[in-house]
């Protein structure tokens, strides 16, 4: 894949994500109250609202600071990992859910101070769309990094 067209499905895909992420946390916000919970799939999905002051499952709740810090890091290092070489089709989507999740819990952090949950698995820790493109974007460039067919040396 050459380099403007990895870069333009990065950019693409992560303007999608950044944009359903927020649009459904204005709407879980719009139309809910914090604490509230809906049944989707009764014991098995809910929606949840719930406001984050933490990284993912709270942890560090209340270092906004350096919550902030460690998504701009993510995000530059995505960016230069897109722009070091062309990417792949694999390392492109990664880095294009990374950068729309971690851009949507940014502004969230930036603009109230804490992120916008919702989805509620009652088994699991209340997270959102960001999280799941984040956490899904990692493992594709994870996997990228491990399985690549290019040798070490070209990396």
């Amino acid at each position: 894949m050459s380099r403007s067209a990895g870069l333009s499905l990065a950019v693409v895909l992560g303007l999608i994500v950044f944009a359903v992420d927020q649009l459904i946390k204005r709407l879980v916000e719009g139309t809910m109250v914090l604490n509230e919970s809906r049944p989707v799939v009764d014991g098995v999905l809910h929606l949840t609202y719930i406001e984050n002051s933490g990284g993912a499952f709270g942890l560090l709740s209340g270092s906004q600071l350096l919550l902030m810090l460690g998504s701009a890091v993510a995000l530059g290092v995505v960016a230069w990992m897109l722009l070091v070489q062309p990417p792949s089709r694999a390392m492109a989507t990664g880095g294009g859910l990374v950068l729309g999740g971690a851009a949507g819990n940014l502004l969230d952090r930036i603009s109230s101070g804490g992120v916008t949950d919702y989805l509620d698995l009652r088994v699991w820790p209340i997270f959102n769309l960001a999280d799941v493109a984040i956490v899904c974007g990692v493992a594709l460039l994870v996997i990228n990094a491990l399985f690549s067919q290019e040798p070490r040396e070209k990396r």
